[in-house]
């Protein structure tokens, strides 16, 4: 298997070398090998795991989290089939909870549009100063 260094899997990735680094310090992304010359040097996985970050973090959850799970899939002897899908049922969940939650957010901006007369929307917008703005 082919490694990389941090700047070949930024590039592969469309990261930075800096946010790479960031992933590995807040250990979401697991400590990669080093060459005898103390270079990181990165496997076929790592490309895969960037992935998995990217797109969940697009998703809305927070690095803890993405972390907990990478370790939970990359833990020995690895997650079993029914885990895994286990696992997916519950990202399935949060998609499904979080769409909820916008339909509702997008219902009330709506509403605000459509049911709320100008001076309904400049008290609703008065609302958000603060008493000296007033």
């Amino acid at each position: 298997m082919k490694k990389m260094t941090r700047g070949q899997l930024a590039k592969q990735t469309g990261l930075t070398p800096a946010t790479i680094r960031f992933y590995e310090d807040r250990g979401v992304l697991p400590e990669p090998e080093r060459s005898e010359n103390g270079y990181r040097l990165y496997g076929e996985e790592y490309l895969t795991m960037v992935r998995f970050i990217q797109d969940t973090k697009a998703l809305g959850y927070p690095l803890a989290r993405i972390g907990e799970t990478l370790r939970e899939l990359g833990a020995s002897p690895g997650i079993g089939v029914e885990a895994l899908r286990g696992l997916v049922r519950r990202q399935i969940a949060d998609i499904e909870r979080q769409e909820q939650h916008l339909a509702e957010v997008k219902r009330h901006l709506n509403r605000l549009l459509d049911e709320y007369d100008d001076d309904e929307v400049r008290e609703y917008a008065r609302s958000f100063r603060r008493d000296s703005d007033r």
